[in-house]
């Protein structure tokens, strides 16, 4: 369980900085788009933001799902493998 607490945090050094970049690249391009339209809606922050916590629980899931793969894996079949 440590092992794979310490994977998410390292993930998570990656992953929530380039998703905060994301987000704030995908509002200031959607805003700058729909600007050109003459009917103007107004943006929620909140849709990007979930639509980043979303990103960011796959990212995560899929990182733990395959390091708890690995971890229950026997190894001797990985060796016979290679």
């Amino acid at each position: 369980m440590n092992i794979l607490r310490m994977l998410s945090r390292d993930i998570s050094y990656i992953a929530l900085p380039a998703l905060a970049i994301g987000v704030a690249i995908a509002y200031i391009n959607a805003s700058g788009w729909l600007e050109k339209f003459a009917e103007r809606i107004h943006l929620n922050l909140f849709m990007f933001v979930g639509a980043a916590l979303f990103v960011y629980v796959i990212i995560v899931a899929c990182v733990l799902m395959r390091a708890w793969r690995v971890a229950n894996e026997n190894p001797v079949e990985s060796i016979k493998a290679d």
